[in-house]
């Protein structure tokens, strides 16, 4: 009986640490993933249709997540009928230039089993943020900017993030 008292005492000390992965439909695509964190909030996917400077049709759609720490992370999905080359270090590489002015080193980066690269760089408040892009195939790219610290939710979103086409 002690014993089993001793367990049950030990699994609710337990459970509360226990995350749950997190599941969110957009854009034509269910995401799963783990921050390792309980009470997050997602907000509601945000869906645009956008042409790229060439003029070719682009769809976009995002989710932002926060938690309780004041971080955030974007994530957006984008559809076109040609996406960006095959070399997505030189792709992201020009995105941080042209849209957070910074030149941070880019590395190679296997995420949701795909070639993907990620970076991090230094944000306007002096707050660490990183940032991971890959191509899910020729016409569908997922990015993802994270202000999580890297051992407290962007390295366990990196490993646990998986993208399925919605069935529908």
């Amino acid at each position: 009986m002690k014993i089993l008292i001793s367990m049950l005492i030990l699994l609710t000390l337990v459970v509360p640490s226990v995350s749950i992965p997190e599941s969110v439909q957009m854009g034509g695509y269910n995401l799963s993933f783990d921050i390792g964190q309980n009470a997050l909030n997602i907000s509601l996917p945000t869906e645009i249709s956008t042409e790229t400077l060439d003029g070719t049709p682009l769809n976009q759609s995002s989710v932002t997540i926060t938690g309780n720490d004041k971080c955030i992370m974007v994530i957006g999905v984008g559809k076109s009928s040609r996406m960006a080359t095959s070399d997505i270090k030189h792709e992201m590489k020009e995105m941080l230039k042209n849209t957070v002015k910074t030149e941070a080193p880019v590395y190679d980066r296997t995420i949701d089993g795909h070639d993907g690269a990620i970076s991090n760089f230094e944000g306007p408040d002096d707050s660490n943020w990183y940032s991971a892009m890959w191509l899910m195939n020729n016409t569908t790219g997922v990015f993802v900017m994270s202000s999580y610290p890297w051992d407290e939710g962007t390295l366990s979103f990196l490993k646990t993030i998986h993208i399925e086409k919605d069935i529908k």
